[in-house]
This record gives C-alpha cells, sequence and structure tokens, in this order.
C-alpha cells in the first residue's frame, strides 16, 4: 500500500476516464497484478498475450477491491466502480 487516497471521479478525471458507479469511492492503491488487490485498490484489467487480466475481476472484487480500470465497457451484472 502506498500513502495516498484520491476519489475515484478524481482519478477518472486525471486518467481521462468514463467513470462507472460510485465515484466518491476512495482508492488508495492500483495495480495489474490480481494477487496484490484488495481493499482501496483498483485492478487494472489488461489483455495479455497468454492471459487476459478481465478474468481475475471476480477474485479481486471478492477481495474488497475498490474498482477496475478497464478499456472495455463493465459487464451488465457488474456493480462496482469501472473506469474506463
Amino acid at each position: 500500500m502506498t500513502d495516498f487516497e484520491i476519489k475515484a471521479e478524481e482519478l477518472a478525471v486525471q486518467l481521462g476516464a468514463r467513470i462507472f458507479g460510485d465515484g466518491s469511492t476512495p482508492v488508495s492503491d492500483i495495480t495489474h497484478d490480481s494477487r496484490q488487490a484488495g481493499s482501496g485498490t483498483i485492478f487494472v484489467a489488461i489483455r495479455g498475450l497468454t492471459v487476459d487480466g478481465h478474468r481475475f475481476i471476480g477474485d479481486v472484487m471478492r477481495r474488497d477491491s475498490a474498482g477496475v480500470i478497464s478499456e472495455l465497457d463493465p459487464p451488465d451484472d457488474f456493480s462496482g466502480l469501472w473506469l474506463k
């Protein structure tokens, strides 16, 4: 964890991202490694050559992650914070 905290809506502005979900969600860390995702963390889902990080979204959200950053739209059944 780092020593910063930002609201999701502020992060979305900085990234030029479209926000889905609660913009007041506090974010204290960002990671692309699903094993490091937890409370306050935004998980960056990346499509790699062999593994698609989107397959780990359910797991990171069950671990109380703040939300997801993705190049894709959120799935219809997704109820958390999503930055596109």
